[in-house]
């Protein structure tokens, strides 16, 4: 199991170094395997928006793209994601970005010049998924540090988890198995989403604290930015707007 160290520090009052918090967990028994950067080491890859697209000329699987990166000028970018489109924001790599394995370069493409790279999960280490661009909030502020904006600049604790452990796969769990942090709150939910929640009790009776059960109404646009950062966090990666924050609900609060 994949833990965020600064997700953690949002539901509970940790203050310890990580290095600390890692060898507590494996005190408490849940050994802890590997820690690890959540995001690749990159740099130079900021928020950008999607101004037009056009077919590129030698290329049918090629889009030429005009992107607003926040430098002041349109750029112009060769893409090859199925899924750019006008109107979108994604991670830009401009001229001069290195990310593992490649630094981006002014380049012409097939007789078309580019200056910089639209990038999806993988090409940040965030994930495997290389079906397209990895789409971020319409309001994501253009010109922004990647790394700020989706809180990469975080590590991941894996834990070696046992069956006999199921209190400790959510968050929440995971730290109070340490015995030393008191939580803060449970996260709250947006008041311009429509929801509703109510207590239940057991049968039996004996649970004082009842579990709370809650719902959201969900469109099927594509999973917020946020929660896509909270999965990849997880190293669960983004598959649908109803699994994603499904999944981001039973990793903060299920317990």
């Amino acid at each position: 199991m994949k833990v965020s160290v600064n997700w953690l520090k949002e539901l509970v009052d940790i203050r310890l170094p990580v290095d600390e918090l890692a060898h507590l967990l494996t005190m408490a028994g849940l050994e802890v395997e590997e820690i690890a950067p959540v995001a690749a080491a990159f740099d130079h890859i900021v928020v950008a928006e999607v101004k037009n697209t056009a077919p590129h000329p030698n290329a049918s699987k090629l889009r030429i793209c005009e992107v607003d990166a926040g430098t002041g000028f349109i750029l112009q970018i060769v893409c090859g994601a199925p899924n750019v489109k006008p109107g979108m924001r994604v991670p830009c790599a401009l001229v001069g970005a290195k990310l593992p394995g490649l630094e981006i370069m002014q380049a012409t493409l097939r007789g078309v010049e580019s200056n910089g790279m639209l990038c999806s999960a993988r090409e940040l280490g965030l994930s495997d998924d290389h079906d397209g661009l990895l789409s971020l909030a319409v309001d994501a502020p253009v010109g922004q540090n990647i790394r700020e904006y989706l809180e990469l600049d975080d590590v991941y604790l894996t834990l070696k988890m046992t069956p006999n452990r199921g209190d400790c796969l959510s968050m929440i769990g995971t730290d109070l198995a340490g015995h030393r942090h008191k939580p803060k709150h449970w996260r709250s939910i947006p008041s311009d989403i429509h929801y509703r929640a109510r207590c239940m009790r057991t049968l039996s009776g004996q649970d004082h604290h009842p579990p709370r059960h809650s719902g959201r109404h969900a469109g099927l646009d594509e999973t917020p930015a946020g929660t896509c950062r909270l999965s990849f966090d997880c190293t669960i990666g983004r598959y649908h707007q109803l699994f994603d924050t499904r999944t981001r609900t039973a990793h903060a609060r299920f317990r």
